[in-house]
């Protein structure tokens, strides 16, 4: 895709902000002032391209932050926004969601631009926040319902999309798209809907479409697919050893079809899949020819995003920096974390 065309992306979906509760930017001044990427200078360009982690309740998560590879005291989150011109914030941890609105409200409101705010809230709120909020069940359990109560994931996911924006968050990390077919796989479980790529494919196209039928966004994750793996990558480098083939069948299966049915954005996921890359070694990350199957052989044509940059398998081995600048170079639209 034409570097035009990426950058065309990244102005529509900052046209887009600003519509829900909690921001202090509203659709209609967005729509008075609207933003092209010519516009921008070239710091504030460079900004647009990253999505910083924070948490809105420092109390809550003083242990957290100090573990965490990242920088998430809330003085660096401003001096993020406010002198670099971040594209978007995504909210980590523990949190309620009176402290997430209020932190939302300050940092839209020190912001030049309307900033995506992103959080991983894939059964709801609950995913994240302590008090006063819904426990959803899990995919893996909407995954096991039969197809005549299909209509309860549609119905969750567009609960779920008003949840989102009743605390100003634009784009839900979810769905989790990964086949779960390794029942050794200790980080996606029962975050998947199932084993069976189909039924997959399915439920979550269903999720994905009651957030966007309440104008929320949505991003699938973990292309090329996370599920056959023994080894969470928040630690170490997972391999995914089948054959292209196989891939095409199982792992990509669910992509392809949520792309049909206009998922707006994709995580690309910390995985080496030689298959595709050619590379035991290299994250899918970190490949141009994971872009080059998104966008040539998929036909996708939204947002591009990574998973978290502090990961350990992306980030272990490498210069500070380093695997930032390939994600860029190879074709995402916006570093994540």
């Amino acid at each position: 895709m034409e570097r035009q065309k990426k950058g065309a992306l990244i102005a529509i979906f900052l046209l887009f902000l600003g519509s829900f509760s909690g921001s202090s930017w509203t659709m209609e001044e967005v729509a008075e002032n609207p933003l092209q990427v010519s516009d921008l200078s070239l710091n504030e360009k460079i900004g647009q391209l990253l999505m910083i982690a924070t948490v809105s309740n420092t109390a809550q998560n003083i242990e957290f932050m100090g573990k965490s590879p990242y920088q998430l005291h809330p003085k660096l989150t401003e001096m993020a926004v406010n002198q670099h011109h971040v594209g978007g914030v995504i909210f980590l941890s523990a949190s309620t969601p009176e402290k997430q609105i209020e932190c939302t409200n300050h940092l839209q409101a020190i912001s030049k631009h309307p900033l995506l705010v992103a959080q991983d809230l894939e059964w709801g709120l609950s995913m994240r926040h302590t008090q006063g909020v819904i426990t959803f069940p899990k995919a893996l359990t909407l995954g096991a319902l039969s197809e005549e109560d299909d209509t309860i994931i549609y119905e969750l996911g567009r609960e779920i999309g008003y949840e989102c924006q009743s605390i100003g968050v634009h784009m839900n990390m979810a769905p989790v798209a990964d086949v779960n077919s390794n029942p050794n796989n200790p980080i996606i479980g029962s975050r998947s809907f199932g084993d069976d790529p189909k039924k997959v494919s399915h439920k979550a196209a269903l999720f994905m479409s009651g957030m966007k039928d309440v104008g929320s966004v949505t991003c699938a994750k973990h292309l090329p697919g996370h599920g056959d793996t023994d080894i969470d990558s928040h630690v170490s480098l997972p391999i995914v050893r089948h054959s292209r083939e196989h891939l095409d069948q199982v792992e990509l299966a669910p992509f392809k079809h949520l792309i049909e049915q206009g998922v707006p954005a994709i995580m690309t996921g910390h995985l080496a899949v030689p298959a595709i890359t050619g590379s035991k070694t290299l994250p899918a990350t970190l490949s141009e020819k994971t872009i080059d199957l998104l966008r040539n052989e998929l036909g996708f044509d939204g947002l591009i995003i990574t998973d978290g940059m502090g990961m350990n398998a992306v980030q272990k081995d490498r210069e500070p920096a380093e695997a930032e600048f390939e994600a860029i170079k190879d074709g995402h639209d916006r570093l994540l974390y």
